[in-house]
């Protein structure tokens, strides 16, 4: 994934409700589940043992972000009014994403 993927927002208020939350819940959720068929794809195994610890990194964070993303998705549905208390959840979830993708980029850049 060559763009660099974000999660800004300029207003609190942006992402106070649970459909915007949830909108965007999904779509990262489709970009880790295209992320990490990358990290399985021929162009990304590793050559050295370094980059063969870092991909199995990068794989399991992929996995906690996606199991991250269900839970967080799955509160939402399921509590009404709940974004203002998943807020922080949800925050700092954007914030691993972020990570994440920059992670897989460099990783990339790599091998």
């Amino acid at each position: 994934m060559e763009q660099i993927l974000t999660a800004t927002f300029t207003k609190q208020e942006d992402i106070q409700t649970s459909e915007l939350q949830l909108q965007r819940l999904d779509r990262n959720l489709k970009d880790i589940g295209q992320l990490y068929a990358k990290l399985n794809s021929y162009m990304c195994e590793p050559q050295t043992y370094n980059q063969f610890l870092r991909l199995d990194e990068l794989k399991e964070e992929a996995k906690v972000l996606r199991d991250t993303n269900r839970s967080i998705s799955s509160k939402l549905r399921k509590e009404p009014n709940s974004a203002a208390r998943c807020y922080r959840l949800f925050l700092n979830y954007l914030q691993g994403f972020d990570v994440f993708v920059s992670d897989v980029a460099r990783y990339v850049k790599t091998v």
